[in-house]
């Protein structure tokens, strides 16, 4: 392979593990590269109402670096996503674990992958086979994101 492309890995349908990072990757070490040709992936532009039923016929993915695998980014096909609960919570059954929050939750559709959620929490490993793991459904926090994309910058002070 490029010796170039350490540690740079592209997620998808099928995959679940990606090569671990050599150490001193972030520090420039010898071979390593920025990587600049990611593009940034598309939020859900539905409603919640939408994507319950969505979900309710198709499986996400997630993807996220977990604290047992910190330099290796993992990713899980295939999750059922239970419900989107009252608070806007996607109600899920993809294996995370702490590092994993913050990581986005995956929907494959005929444009191609789309975030429909960012995980948030996950239960203790005692309760793991009874619990859902909890992720912010994009739908219950476009309006914010999108008023906060309009508001000017303001100066720092």
């Amino acid at each position: 392979g490029d010796p170039g492309s350490a540690g740079h890995a592209t997620a998808g349908a099928g995959s679940t593990e990606t090569p671990t990072r050599s150490p001193g990757w972030w520090r420039g070490a010898p071979g390593a590269r920025a990587v600049t040709d990611v593009a940034p992936l598309p939020i859900w532009p539905g409603s919640a109402s939408r994507l319950a039923g969505q979900l309710a016929r198709q499986s996400v993915s997630q993807a996220g670096y977990p604290v047992d695998h910190p330099d290796t980014l993992l990713a899980h096909d295939h999750c059922r996503v239970e419900r989107i609960n009252e608070r806007g919570m996607l109600e899920h059954r993809c294996d995370t674990l702490a590092g994993d929050s913050g990581s986005p939750l995956l929907l494959r559709t005929p444009a191609g992958w789309q975030v429909v959620g960012v995980q948030s929490s996950a239960p203790l490993a005692a309760q793991r086979a009874q619990a859902n793991n909890l992720a912010v459904a994009l739908p219950t926090v476009q309006p914010l994101l999108r008023h906060w994309l309009s508001q000017p910058l303001s100066p720092s002070r």
